[in-house]
C-alpha cells in the first residue's frame, strides 16, 4: 500500500482492453482486443481459466448487481482473427452462456465504449452517438450527439461520466444534460469506478494511472510508469489492477478506505 508495488500478475494472449473483477472477488474478467477478441474469465485463487467467450473486439464489460449475468459490448472493427461478431450481449457468469442480445445483429452493432449502470437497469454506449438503452430491451431512453466515451454512472444511476480527450465530463442520466466537467493534463486512456463510486482510477497517455475522490474531483494518489491501458478496482476497493498492451496485468492495494477517505 505504501509504493504500490505489484502484487501479483496474470498471463493473458494480445491487447487487454477491458478489465474487472466479480462482484464475489473470485474472478478477474478481461476483454481483449485484436487477436484475442473476447472474454477471458480468470480464477483469482490460481490464475487458471473458467471459461471463454468468442465476440468481435472488446469495447465494454458489465456485471450485474448480483454477479449472475455479464454485459459485453463489442465492436465491429475488420480485425481478420476475431471469429466472434460484434454485438450488445447478455451471458450468465461464470459459464458464460448466451442468455440474449440487446440489439438486432444486423445491421451489425458497432459501438467504441461501453457502461452498465450499479443496478443493471441501465447500459450507455457510443454508438457514433452517445446513447442510452434500458438493459431488460435494448430500448434507446436518450441520444446526445456528442465525441464522448462512457466511462460509468454514480452509485444511484443518476449521473453519467464519460470522458473526452483531457476530460471527465459528467451528466444527467434522466436525460443527459451536463452538470460539470474535470479536467486534467494528460489525455485519458481509460477508467474504472469503485465499488462504492466514491473513488475513480484513470489511466493516462503519459503512462501513469490516477485515483480520483469522484464526489469533489480531487487527485488523490498518482501510480507512475504504468504502461497502463486500463484498471479496474476489486469488490472492496483494497486494489486495483491495470493490463498492458503487452498482455501483463498487475495488481496493487489502495492505501485509502470507504469514501477515498
Amino acid at each position: 500500500a505504501a509504493d504500490g508495488t505489484p502484487l501479483r500478475a496474470f498471463d493473458h494472449e494480445g491487447e487487454v482492453g477491458s478489465l474487472l473483477f466479480s462482484p464475489n472477488g473470485q474472478y478477474l474478467v478481461i476483454g481483449g482486443r485484436n487477436c484475442s477478441c473476447g472474454v477471458d474469465v480468470l480464477s483469482l485463487a490460481d490464475g487458471l481459466r473458467v471459461s471463454w467467450v468468442t465476440t468481435a473486439r472488446m469495447v465494454g464489460i458489465g456485471f450485474s448487481p448480483d454477479g449472475t449475468w455479464l454485459l459485453t459490448a463489442s465492436q465491429n472493427a475488420w480485425v481478420k482473427c476475431c471469429a466472434g461478431a460484434p454485438g450488445l450481449s447478455v451471458w450468465a457468469f461464470p459459464d458464460a452462456t448466451k442468455l440474449y442480445d440487446l440489439v438486432d445483429a444486423y445491421p451489425p452493432y458497432s459501438a467504441t465504449a461501453a457502461v452498465l449502470s450499479p443496478d443493471g437497469e441501465l447500459v450507455a454506449a457510443q454508438e457514433d452517438a452517445l446513447v442510452l438503452r434500458q438493459v431488460s430491451d435494448g430500448t434507446v431512453v436518450w441520444s446526445q450527439t456528442a465525441d464522448e466515451l462512457p466511462i460509468g454512472f454514480d452509485a444511484d444511476a443518476q449521473t453519467l461520466v464519460t470522458m473526452s480527450d483531457n476530460s471527465l465530463i459528467y451528466r444527467r442520466a434522466s436525460d443527459g444534460e451536463l452538470v460539470r466537467t474535470v479536467n486534467d493534463d494528460s489525455p485519458f486512456i481509460a477508467t474504472a469506478f469503485s465499488s462504492d463510486r466514491a473513488l475513480l482510477a484513470s489511466c493516462h497517455a503519459d503512462g501513469t494511472i490516477k485515483l480520483w475522490r469522484t464526489a469533489d474531483g480531487t487527485l488523490l494518489r498518482i501510480y507512475t510508469n504504468t504502461a497502463a491501458s486500463c484498471v479496474a478496482f476489486s469488490p472492496d476497493s483494497g486494489r486495483i489492477a491495470w493490463g498492458r498492451e503487452d498482455g501483463s496485468i498487475a495488481v496493487a492495494s489502495i492505501p485509502y478506505g470507504p469514501g477515498g477517505q
